[in-house]
């Protein structure tokens, strides 16, 4: 589950595209995400 820490309920695409400029690193955030994955198996 993934839940976001400051979640926003009615975004502005201005700021949006704003903030999207600066993910110059997103293969590293991919790379980071996957390696430190954790599955939890619930019963």
């Amino acid at each position: 589950i993934f839940v976001a820490k400051h979640p926003v309920t009615k975004p502005n695409l201005n700021v949006v595209k704003g903030l999207e400029t600066r993910l110059t690193d997103m293969d590293e955030m991919i790379e980071t995400a996957v390696s430190t994955a954790q599955i939890i198996e619930c019963e």
